[in-house]
């Protein structure tokens, strides 16, 4: 399976203080929704590390269910559907802004070691 992740995924929970400090959040909100945009157009499944209760994932999620039209929004591994996730060859990887590296990178990890059964 092709993972693509987003390379501002989790960006304000790792990313070095004097990038953040030069960005405003709505900045960087808006930079997210434009990545999450451009990914979810070239994959299968586009899948959304955030909080459930996060309007701002919840905005990611819509706007990949839109280009994407295969798209999960997951908290941790647990929300993960693996047996729906190895139909697609080329998933796509966004976390919100508060995410934790650490749950993003075992997400990523999980899926980099997923074999597609090529459904779709």
């Amino acid at each position: 399976m092709e993972v693509i992740l987003g390379k501002r995924a989790g960006f304000c929970s790792h990313v070095a203080k004097n990038e953040a400090i030069n960005k405003t959040i709505s900045e960087i909100t808006k930079l997210i929704q434009a990545e999450t945009k451009e990914i979810a157009k070239q994959v299968e499944l586009m899948i959304i590390i955030g909080k459930k209760n996060s309007v701002e994932d919840n905005k990611l999620y819509d706007i990949s269910i839109r280009e994407c039209n295969n798209a999960m929004l997951v908290e941790n591994i647990e929300g993960l559907y693996l047996n729906y996730i190895r139909r697609f060859k080329k998933v796509g990887v966004m976390a919100g802004e508060q995410m934790p590296k650490e749950i993003i990178d075992e997400i990523v990890e999980i899926l980099k070691n997923t074999k597609t059964e090529g459904y779709i």
